[in-house]
């Protein structure tokens, strides 16, 4: 049990607000989100991840969901964008796709969770045993909707 707490992190993040709304409610108005028992105004994560996002964006790093000039958050052209830029090649694509560590882990997961009498039939572990190629197969598949 003491492993699992080794790596654990924790932060504290303290500001100090005078006169104004640092965490406004929507669903109240937008009035201060506040414990009454203590009147102590509360923070959520959520409004601490945007103070991160604009510290790391001031620091010029890139955001992968942020404003555009239109306003709009663009997760899915930035998504192909930056796929785009990681994979400019089938070959590097097909490189990545037969690392087998990558993927190892990722199937032994599945042979474990995967009845041998699976209902699943020529979807389950049962496809991979009777065709070894078609996991290669699928792989090319996934390489070909990336790119």
């Amino acid at each position: 049990m003491a492993d699992i707490m080794q790596n654990n992190r924790d932060f504290l993040f303290l500001y100090e607000a005078i006169q104004c709304n640092p965490n406004g409610d929507p669903d109240q108005e937008n009035r201060p989100r506040m414990d009454y028992d203590t009147q102590t105004n509360i923070v959520t994560d959520v409004r601490v991840k945007r103070y991160i996002r604009d510290f790391l964006k001031q620091q010029g790093k890139e955001i992968f969901v942020d404003m555009e000039s239109d306003g709009k958050v663009t997760m899915d052209e930035r998504m192909k964008r930056l796929v785009g830029e990681l994979f400019q090649s089938d070959e590097l694509v097909r490189e990545l796709l037969n690392n087998e560590q990558l993927f190892a882990e990722y199937l032994e997961i599945k042979k474990q969770e995967m009845p041998k009498t699976s209902a699943a039939g020529e979807q389950g572990s049962l496809f991979w045993e009777k065709d070894p190629e078609a996991h290669d197969k699928e792989k090319e598949k996934i390489a070909a909707a990336l790119v």
